[in-house]
Order: structure tokens, then C-alpha cells, then sequence
């Protein structure tokens, strides 16, 4: 499956989407929710807008991304443990007097009253052991580690970047519906009333219409609830003020819980004009799914995977650095000296030293088998942990596949479920408000069809999730999804 790809012939071809917004005194589009304002303008928002946003503000992003370019440093520090060195040093010494020594009748002297001395050093490591090019490659292995875990946490941004942006939208078509099922549960008390004053009706029925008002106010500030908690968390993970005002752009064909009349009767949950058909993911999408190879590329793809890799290799590594210890050196240097003024311990102006050194180390008490025996010990863990995320990402991505597949089916029977009860509400409305059905018969038919906006706003939504979910396990996010 491309990532980011949605069938849009379903609508027709002038339909744009739309864009809901926060801000202001009316909140949503059709009424709303007055936002809390603060310094910081809303931005209008779309996924790659947001995942941009999430990277830009991401603490964990940026900690991996130091981590990287630490170790890239630390890659040359190993290299340079095999690079030649050089020294030098000068020395004045001055005493209160020369020292002298009696022979032969004179005084020699031994230690003049001033001393110079100028030396200089250079010192080749010999690798012959190859612990410093071990521990160059254990080095290297390491940035690759950290290139993966930049990817991983990249990864993980996008989903949560996704599923947060996408929650938003649940949350204030939510609160739409809610406040389409109170305006419409305020109408039915109007009508229930009118039809007592008239003498059609009864009382009992302005006491449930009066309860089914209160009990819709409770469920609209539930969803204002819910829906300030979803803008608080997007805010968080795009790193705005938690308060700021949130404008998002929405895929079209979700209802809104719109309220519009039609013969006369209000229909709520219809849709309005913008809405020519209810969403439905193209049927392409799924069918061009090859589960096993997908799961395949994830094997390849996966950051965790790649890391556990290296982490294998650079295990190996670390054995031959710990066997560095039973293993001889050799190193060569050589030494120059300068003595501006000539002595009895410093006869020469000049000397020059070259010396080659070899450490053969024969016994160290057993630490170095115990560093081998830990480094092996280690790179076994390293090698179970990568079999055991291969199982696991194998897991994941089936479970996401089935729940993807799962997802999609729901939305065609919430889609045909909001159908039905929109119907069902406006006919027992129509039988109602002509004395020929019963109030309960309506609170029935509001409930039904309060409960399909809902399930249909969710399935859009656990769609779109359940789809980013699927390419995140799969190792393949797009940076720059469409809705």
C-alpha cells in the first residue's frame, strides 16, 4: 500500500476539505465551542504541517540526533588511537650556585647554575593485536545504531503526530454531533410542549422531551470535554501552548451533525451540501496488500530490526577488544634531545634516542577470560533479542493489517447504519408531529441516530489511525501523508 494514498473519486470533483477551527467566539463550524485565547494566532494545520511541527519540537528527536553526532566523534577519537604522537617540552633550571666537584687538583663542574633542556617525543602504535581497529569498527557500528534510533524515534513521532491530529478531528465532529442531538432534543420540547397547550399531547411527554434536553447538555459537555483534551495533547505533540486554537484540515464525507430541514422537517445528522456522499476508503487500498511481502520489508525496513543487527555485530567487536588484554603490544618512539649549554652529566649538545618497545603480558589473574566470557554473554543476548523483535514485528503487522481490514468494513456498515437512522428519525418526527406516533418512538429514533453519527465519525477515524498504524509497523511512514 502507498503510504498516504486515499481514493478520492467518491466525491465529486469541486468538493474541498474542510477545514474546522477553534478559534473565536463560535467555536466549531456550526456553533461552538468558544476556545480560550491566548498570544498565539491559530495556525492552520494539515498532517504534513503537523508532523513538521512535531519534529521541529521534539525533545527525544533532537536528544538522538546529538547522540548521532556525538559518536561520530567518537568514531575518529578510536581511529586516532593508532595515529603517531608527538611531544616536546623545554626546561630551565637555575641553582644559587654551580656545583663542582675536586679531581685531580681542579674543580669540575657538574651542574652549572643554569640548565636548558629542549626534548621532543614521537610515539607509533603498532597494532599488531588489531584492538584499536576493533574498537574503531565498534565505533562505527555505534553511529550506525544511532542512525536507526534517529529513524526509530522519527517514526514514532509521525504516528503519534498522526493518531493526535486525527483524534482532534473525532473529537470536534463529536461535539458537533452532540450539539446537533441538543438543538434538536430543544425543538422536540418546543414541539411537545405546543402539542400539550393544543390538547394533542400529553404531559409526560414535556417531561421526557425537558430530560432528554438535560441529558443532551451532559453529553455535549462531555464531548467539549473530550474534545479540549484532544486539542491539549496535539497541541503537546506539535509543541504549541496547550491552549493555543487548533485549525485542522479535515477529510471530506464525515458527518457533522448537521441540522438541516428537509419537507419541512428538521433532519439532523443529514448531510449538507458539502457533504455529496459519506466517506469510504477505496476498496484498491486494501486488496493491493501483499501481507507476506509487507511483512517482509518491515523485516528490512523496521529501525529496531536494523539497530538489532549492528547491536549483533558490534557484540562480536566487543570479544576481540576484551581478548586485547591476553594480546601483546608494540610501539615504537623516538626521542631528541637539545642542550644549549654543555655539562659533565650533559657532555653533547645534541642526542637522539630510538626505541622499540613490546609488552607480552603472561598472566593477569583471569580478567581477561572474564571479559571475553562477558562480551560472548552479550552478543548471545543481542542475538535473542533480535530473533524475539523479529517475532514481534512479524505480530505487528498482522495484528495491523486485521485491524485495517477490520476498520475499513466498519465504515460501509456505519455509513449504511447513519443512512437508516436518519430515515427512521424523520419518520418518527413526521408521525409524531402528526398525533399519529408516540413520543417514544422519537426518543427512541434521536438515540439510534445520535449513536450512528458517532459510530460513523469513529470509523472514519479508526480507519485513518488503523492505516497510519499499518505503515508505521511496516517501516515505511510518509513524512508528507494526504488525507
Amino acid at each position: 500500500m502507498a503510504p498516504g494514498q486515499l481514493h478520492t473519486d467518491y466525491y465529486s470533483s469541486n468538493a474541498k476539505s474542510t477545514t474546522y477551527s477553534t478559534s473565536g467566539q463560535s467555536g466549531l463550524q456550526g456553533g461552538g465551542i468558544a476556545s480560550s485565547s491566548n498570544s498565539q494566532g491559530p495556525s492552520v494545520f494539515d498532517l504534513p504541517t503537523a508532523i513538521r511541527s512535531t519534529f521541529a519540537s521534539s525533545s527525544d528527536l533532537s536528544i538522538a540526533e546529538t547522540n548521532l553526532q556525538r559518536d561520530r566523534a567518537l568514531v575518529s577519537e578510536a581511529a586516532d588511537s593508532n595515529h603517531p604522537r608527538i611531544n616536546a617540552s623545554g626546561s630551565y633550571t637555575r641553582l644559587d650556585s654551580k656545583i663542582a666537584i675536586p679531581f685531580g687538583g681542579n674543580n669540575i663542574v657538574v651542574q652549572p647554575v643554569n640548565t636548558q633542556a629542549l626534548d621532543a617525543m614521537a610515539t607509533l602504535p603498532i597494532d599488531i593485536s588489531g584492538q584499536v581497529r576493533a574498537a574503531t569498527q565498534a565505533a562505527q557500528l555505534q553511529v550506525m545504531a544511532d542512525r536507526f534510533n534517529v529513524d526509530r524515534v522519527r517514526n514514532a513521532l509521525i504516528l503519534s503526530s498522526e493518531t493526535s491530529y486525527f483524534n482532534v478531528l473525532r473529537a470536534q465532529h463529536q461535539v458537533l454531533v452532540a450539539q446537533s442531538a441538543l438543538a434538536d432534543a430543544q425543538t422536540q420540547y418546543k414541539t411537545a410542549q405546543t402539542q400539550y397547550t393544543g390538547g394533542i399531547g400529553q404531559k409526560i411527554d414535556v417531561f421526557r422531551a425537558s430530560t432528554q434536553v438535560a441529558q443532551a447538555q451532559q453529553s455535549l459537555l462531555q464531548a467539549q470535554n473530550a474534545f479540549s483534551l484532544a486539542e491539549n495533547n496535539f497541541n503537546d505533540v506539535v509543541g504549541r501552548q496547550l491552549n493555543a486554537p487548533v485549525q485542522a484540515t479535515d477529510v471530506p464525507g464525515v458527518t457533522g451533525g448537521t441540522t438541516v430541514t428537509q419537507n419541512g422537517i428538521p433532519a439532523v445528522g443529514a448531510p449538507d451540501a458539502s457533504v455529496t456522499i459519506y466517506y469510504t476508503p477505496d476498496s484498491t487500498e486494501l486488496n493491493q496488500i501483499d501481507l507476506n511481502k509487507d511483512i517482509d520489508t518491515a523485516l528490512k525496513a523496521r529501525p529496531e530490526l536494523r539497530s538489532d543487527i549492528v547491536n549483533v555485530s558490534a557484540a562480536a567487536k566487543q570479544i576481540t577488544i576484551a581478548r586485547a588484554t591476553d594480546e601483546p603490544t608494540f610501539s615504537l618512539s623516538a626521542t631528541g634531545d637539545y642542550y644549549p649549554v654543555t655539562d659533565f652529566q650533559t657532555p653533547r649538545h645534541s642526542l637522539g634516542v630510538f626505541t622499540a618497545t613490546i609488552n607480552i603480558p603472561i598472566y593477569d589473574g583471569g580478567i581477561g577470560q572474564d571479559r571475553v566470557r562477558a562480551a560472548r554473554d552479550s552478543q548471545k543476548d543481542a542475538e535473542t533479542s533480535y530473533a524475539s523483535d523479529q517475532t514481534t514485528v512479524q505480530l505487528q503487522v498482522r495484528q495491523a493489517y486485521l485491524n485495517l481490514y477490520t476498520t475499513s468494513n466498519q465504515i460501509a456498515a456505519a455509513n449504511s447504519a447513519l443512512q437508516q437512522a436518519i430515515a427512521a428519525r424523520q419518520l418518527a418526527q413526521v408521525r409524531y408531529a402528526n398525533g399519529v406516533g408516540l413520543y417514544l418512538e422519537v426518543t427512541d429514533a434521536e438515540s439510534a441516530l445520535t449513536s450512528a453519527e458517532n459510530s460513523q465519525v469513529n470509523a472514519v477515524y479508526d480507519y485513518l489511525i488503523a492505516r497510519a498504524q499499518y505503515e508505521n509497523v511496516v517501516g515505511t511512514p510518509s513524512v508528507n501523508p494526504t488525507l
